[in-house]
């Protein structure tokens, strides 16, 4: 009989938490047409218009943040399913990658687990307006 032996800073829902998570990267994928590994799929929580993206993480609480995912993924887009709506956003990376280059959104902690993380949280708004071909904010989408 094997015995289950938990970490320190063993958080319980984190396997519970990564089998929803690469339950909706296959889901999203397959609506797609996609491969998994190019969709990162994130659970969103709270319904509002704030999107958390993590661009490092502490594994093992060691105080030693790493790059982790916008800086890492290797994904082509990110999916963020909203809390139990049934309703799911689709951001291509590089636009994201470009809000955090001008900074844009506003710095975000995630403490909570055995790997906190840092992030921004971005604005659809935001979103929308970044301009992704030449460099600048494109504000004609928005007003």
């Amino acid at each position: 009989m094997t015995r289950m032996v938990r970490s320190e800073g063993y958080e319980p829902r984190f396997d519970i938490n990564v089998m929803e998570g690469d339950e909706g990267e296959q889901i999203v994928a397959d609506i797609l047409g996609l491969a998994s590994d190019r969709i990162e799929v994130k659970r969103k929580s709270y319904l509002d218009a704030q999107f958390y993206v993590e661009y490092e993480h502490d594994p093992g609480r060691s105080d030693r943040y790493v790059p982790s995912g916008i800086q890492t993924t290797t994904a082509s887009y990110w999916a963020f399913v909203i809390n139990d709506t049934g309703v799911t956003v689709l951001i291509p990376t590089r636009r994201l990658r470009r809000c955090f280059e001008l900074v844009m959104g506003r710095y975000k902690a995630e403490t909570h687990g055995s790997c906190p993380t840092r992030g921004r949280l971005i604005s659809i708004n935001d979103i929308l307006k970044v301009d992704i071909h030449d460099g600048g904010q494109q504000q004609s989408l928005l007003g």
